[in-house]
């Protein structure tokens, strides 16, 4: 008699946040949620990491610039 009442009680939970899921996310479930939430996280971090790339390669383009300015060596400067 327990599993039956279990059984049942199971079923209107999973019924109830299939409901829920509908409700919330025009019929997208959790895991799909997640999913999106995944894709977006790492389209952040490979966003990320390429502006920091690009920072540090102006940076340094920067830096070699004003070395450059600073030195007497004539063939220095005519070789960049």
């Amino acid at each position: 008699m327990a599993t039956k009442a279990n059984s049942i009680l199971e079923n209107a939970l999973e019924k109830a946040k299939k409901a829920f899921e509908e409700s919330l996310n025009d019929g997208s479930s959790f895991e799909d949620m997640t999913t999106q939430i995944d894709r977006l996280t790492k389209a952040q971090e490979d966003y990320l990491t390429k502006t920091n790339q690009l920072y540090e390669t102006g940076k340094l383009t920067r830096e070699a610039q004003l070395a450059m300015d600073k030195t007497d060596n004539l063939m220095a400067k005519q070789r960049y």
